[in-house]
């Protein structure tokens, strides 16, 4: 089978709930980004005060923070927007759509997890 078609409202019920779930592990990603990108700057402040007290040499090094979690809800919401002006009653999607919208695997997902799991 290389489409199917599905009624526009099942549709978007199943991308609105993609929606929200990708929301939350975005949401929760990005707290657990701040609370340890603040913690490590606050080690990194003590030594480099350490530093400035005691004349040492410095050196810092920032490059191993990791980068902040990015979110696609402008993705599902233009998905969303297409799927609620739409005049057909059923949508007819391919296999790379439907792995998107129904199974939530976009091209971006495997770095979405990759940089969120640290934090869930």
């Amino acid at each position: 089978m290389r489409t199917v078609r599905i009624p526009w409202q099942k549709l978007l019920d199943i991308v609105k709930a993609n929606r929200e779930k990708h929301m939350t592990e975005w949401a929760d990603a990005v707290r657990g980004w701040t609370t340890e990108t603040a913690e490590r700057l606050a080690e990194e402040a003590l030594i480099f005060q350490d530093a400035v007290d005691n004349n040492f040499p410095l050196c810092i090094e920032l490059s191993g923070f990791e980068r902040k979690p990015v979110d696609h809800i402008k993705e599902y919401d233009r998905l969303i927007k297409m799927i609620e002006l739409t005049d057909e009653e059923h949508i007819e999607l391919n296999e790379h759509e439907f792995d998107q919208y129904v199974n939530d695997e976009w091209a971006w997902k495997q770095d979405f997890t990759l940089s969120t799991q640290k934090y869930q």
